[in-house]
Order: structure tokens, then sequence, then C-alpha cells
């Protein structure tokens, strides 16, 4: 089996072959995996991929048959299976971010290569899996990474991720890094506690960052490189039932008076605001037990359904276990689900909605929004948003990518005046989700 290169995928494999450390900030859809598959066939070396567990059989297993010539492996799971497939005569061995945090002595003293998928599940300089990642990266004679959405909420966000190619860029100190290239925007608490709410670039600083970027960083985007259909973002407003209201507006209040507290709990704040994001499609946890307010936005998804029609495929992206298990009782025969449940299967369930097996498909952004294609659909209903900016481009670009040839359209249901509305105004002005709904319900703006 061959596959063909596009130009864009020839220039970055002729730069790879020759580069050691790289950043390939390819737009989602692009062939970032097939293109670095390329790479590791025309320079041979020992190479580990680090990966999110939802592409690492269905993105790299399914393209790595393009390339007969290369041994891949898939060193996934507890000790023994790592053991065993690390055992093996390879060329190229497969493993997750999970896996490489908690089992990374195993993969010791074994790769030449380190190849980095999604890296930016390394922009949080302080998490587990970045300390596992970095030193690791750094005796590497060969370390590239590769994201479309390297550094979704912040530019600051690039830190780790360049560590990782090459610390002397940005050096390794990150508050001396942020007083070099940021400006700090503070903000008082009601204790009196003094916050960084976000971190601002002048003109100087933005083109001094861009410039320490430019030796590692190769840029390409969607719209230079592919001829797709155009793709629409439909929001889609829903009233939401008196009962749901009623428990919203609830909620609301106790998140506000939570935040106005001189001493807030953040983590009661956040898991109260869980419960409103919840509550918007229709229930949610309190105390380990589901309540159920309405069905709004579920009679909105149907509505929408049964307007596309029975024989159109459509995508349904959900952010919460209950919302998908309702959505799927809802939806009945012909509908599948992929999530942490069943990522395992991901592969499979994939190959059947692509074939016309499945005519509807709900997906949980974090099991489905990287590296798969579901180009068989043109239509997608989001039953809500996640906090991520970076997981929301994702997922838009499981339709909007190579392969697809008819017009992308994204529903968006909106409840009305609600932590929806700031979500998705946020998400559209590229702002810091998470911190922007917190802002709105503490000011009482959540009217539209």
């Amino acid at each position: 089996m061959t596959v063909t290169l596009r130009s864009h995928q020839k220039a970055a494999v002729e730069e790879l072959d020759s580069a050691k450390r790289l950043y390939l900030n390819h737009d989602c859809g692009t062939g970032k995996t097939i293109t670095m598959l390329a790479h590791c066939a025309s320079v041979p070396s020992v190479t580990l991929v680090l990966a999110p567990k939802s592409v690492m059989r269905t993105a790299w297993g399914g393209d790595a048959g393009h390339f007969p010539q290369l041994r891949v492996v898939f060193a996934h799971g507890g000790k023994r299976a790592i053991q065993d497939a690390l055992s093996a005569g390879f060329d190229v061995a497969v493993t997750t971010f999970e896996t490489f945090r908690v089992h990374h002595a195993l993969f010791a003293d074994r790769f030449d290569r380190l190849i980095v998928d999604e890296a930016s599940k390394l922009k949080n300089y302080k998490s587990a899996t970045t300390r596992a990642v970095c030193p690791f990266a750094q005796k590497m004679s060969r370390v590239y990474l590769l994201s479309g959405t390297p550094a979704p909420n912040c530019p600051s966000e690039w830190f780790p991720q360049i560590c990782c190619i090459d610390p002397t860029i940005f050096g390794t100190n990150y508050w001396r890094f942020v007083s070099q290239y940021f400006v700090p925007r503070k903000r008082t608490l009601g204790n009196g506690r003094t916050i960084i709410e976000r971190l601002d670039q002048t003109p100087q600083q933005r083109e001094r960052f861009a410039a320490r970027l430019a030796p590692v960083v190769r840029t390409v985007r969607k719209s230079d490189c592919l001829d797709l259909p155009p793709v629409s973002d439909i929001l889609v407003r829903v009233a939401l039932s008196p009962d749901e209201r009623e428990a919203y507006d609830r909620l609301s209040d106790e998140l506000r008076i939570t935040l106005e507290d001189g001493t807030t709990d953040r983590i009661k704040a956040e898991a109260t605001l869980t419960k409103i994001r919840q509550c918007v499609g229709g229930g949610y946890y309190h105390d380990g037990r589901y309540v159920q307010v309405g069905e709004s936005k579920i009679e909105s998804a149907l509505e929408l359904l049964e307007e596309i029609g029975p024989d159109e495929p459509v995508v349904i992206w959900a952010e919460f276990r209950s919302e998908i298990d309702r959505l799927r009782h809802a939806i009945g025969k012909g509908c599948e689900v992929l999530d942490g449940r069943t990522s395992g299967e991901a592969a499979s369930i994939v190959g059947r909605f692509q074939s016309g097996t499945i005519p509807r498909l709900i997906c949980h952004p974090q099991a489905a929004g990287h590296g798969i294609t579901l180009t068989r659909a043109c239509y997608a209903i989001y039953f809500g948003l996640s906090f991520s900016r970076e997981l929301f481009e994702q997922s838009r670009a499981r339709l909007d990518r190579s392969g697809q040839t008819r017009p992308v359209t994204n529903y968006i249901l909106c409840a009305d005046n609600t932590v929806d509305r700031v979500v998705w105004k946020t998400i559209e002005s590229k702002g810091k989700v998470s911190e922007a709904v917190f802002k709105a319900i503490a000011d009482k703006v959540m009217a539209d």
C-alpha cells in the first residue's frame, strides 16, 4: 500500500529529514501523521510516538498501513504489555501520554527519536506528563512535536512545549519567561488576595516572541494547502422549560454567592459550575444522584435530526455521560457512542460510521476529538460546549478535513440566558473560557 504526499507534506518531510528538532504547527486534517511516518521511513531511527489514546490505533495504526517497511508496535497498558511490545523487533513504538507518564522508566535508553502528537497535552509546565516528557526529550537525537492548536488558551502555553525541543530558546524558568514576553493583568479578590487573571502581550513582546519561535516552528494552515468545502457554525437557540430555568437560576445563585465570599473555595465553585453546565442539558448530579429537570435540549437535538433526515449521517458532540446516555436512548436504533467507555473500540466504531453502517454517532470530544476522520458526515450537532477551545477546534476538524467533499454545517445548541452563551462567545473571541464564565456569573451578566 502506498500513499501520495501533498506538496506541504513533501516539503515538511524534506525539512524533517535534515532538522533534528522541529515543531509542526499544522492545522487539524492536514495529514501530520502521514507526514511523520513518511519521515520515519525516509530516515530510519528507533522511534517513540506519544499520542492521545483515541488516535493511537485509529490514526497511527491506520496510517502505518501505508508504510509496510515500518514495523509499528503499540506499547500501551500495564507493565507486562509494555515490556512484551518493546521486546519485539520494531521501528516505531506508539504509546499514550497516560501510559508514558506512569511507566516512563520502561521506555528509557531504547529510543533515538521522539514524536509527540498533539503536543498541546504538554501546555501545562507543572503537569506530571510534562515533567516526565521533557527530560526524556533532552536525551533524544531527534524530537518532533505536532499540533494544530499548540496554545489554545494563551501563548504562554508554548513554553513547556518549546522546552522539549530546545530549552535554550525560552530558558527553563517559567516566571522569567513570563516577565520577558507578557504583561500580567491582575485582579484583587474579595479577601484581598491578588491573582493573575490573564497574560497580555505588547506588540513589541509579540514580535520578539514570534522571532524566538521562528527557528523551530513550521506553520501550515488548512486553507493554504487543502481545497475544502466551506464550514458554517449555526447557533440554535434553546428555550429552557420553567423547571429547567428554576433549577438553573438556583445553581447560578449558589455559584454567585460562593464567588462573592471572601474565602472562595475554588473547588466548590468549579463543582457548582459543572452542575450548571449539566443542568442546561436537562439534569445534573447532586450527592451522587442524578436529578433530571427537563428535555429542552434533547427535544431540540431530535428536531434537528428530523430536519436533517434519517439517511444523512450526523455526529453529535456531548460533554457529560448523562447527556450521552439520554441522547442515545432518545435517538434509539442506529446510534452508537464513542466516549471513554468505548475508546478501546474507536477504530471499529469509526469504521462502521465511515462505511455507512451507523447513521448517528454520539462522541465525547476527549475520546474522539483528535486524529479521527468522520468525513462521511457533513452535519454535526453540539449538544454542549467544552471549556476547552482546543477540543472544540479539534472536534470541528473531524469533519472538516482531507476527504470531505460537502459543505460542513455545525449546529451549536445554545440555551438562552445561560452559561452556553458565555462559553460560545468566549470561544469565538478565543478567550480563556473558564475564567470568562466565572466572571460573567459573578458580575451578573449572563443575559444575552
